[in-house]
C-alpha cells in the first residue's frame, strides 16, 4: 500500500492510495450520478426516449475509463468526491478543509496520479522544436 504524507497549515497528514477496489466503487457510483442527472436533463428537455437511450449509451461506453475519473479529479466537485469516498471518516473533515488548489492535487494522488511525472516529461525537446536554435522570434 502506497502512502501519500501532505502537510498543510504545519500539521503533516498521512493518506493511503486508493485500494483497486475503492477506484472501481467510485467510477460506478460516479457512473449512477451522472446517468441520473442525464435522464432528469433529457426529461426535462422533453427529450425523445430514442436521444435517451443513445446518450445512456455514449455514457455507458465511457463507464469505466480510468482517464475520465482523471480528468473529473481535476474539478473541485470532483476532488471533493474522490476524497469523501476514498479517505477515511476521521480525515474527511480535515482533508475537505484543504483550499482547492489542494484539494485536487490530494484528490489525484489518492487516483495514483503523480503530478511530478507531468512536470518531468514537460521538457521534452517534441513539445518545443524550437529549443536552443535560433528563431526570428528569438530575443538577442
Amino acid at each position: 500500500m502506497s502512502y501519500i504524507l501532505f502537510e498543510a497549515d504545519g500539521e503533516k497528514m498521512r493518506f493511503e492510495e486508493a485500494t483497486v477496489a475503492q477506484v472501481i466503487g467510485l467510477m460506478d457510483y460516479q457512473f449512477e450520478r451522472q446517468r441520473a442527472e442525464l435522464i432528469d436533463d433529457l426529461e426535462a428537455a422533453d427529450a425523445p426516449a430514442e436521444l435517451k437511450l443513445d446518450e445512456v449509451k455514449k455514457l455507458r461506453d465511457e463507464k469505466g475509463l480510468t482517464s475520465k475519473l482523471i480528468r473529473y479529479a481535476f474539478t473541485l466537485r470532483g476532488a471533493m468526491e474522490v476524497i469523501e469516498y476514498t479517505v477515511p471518516e476521521d480525515k474527511v473533515k480535515k482533508a475537505l478543509a484543504l483550499d482547492p488548489d489542494q484539494l485536487v492535487w490530494l484528490a489525484l494522488r489518492l487516483l495514483g496520479f503523480n503530478t511530478n511525472d507531468v512536470e518531468e516529461g514537460a521538457e521534452d525537446e517534441t513539445e518545443n522544436p524550437t529549443k536552443d536554435r535560433a528563431t526570428s522570434s528569438a530575443k538577442s
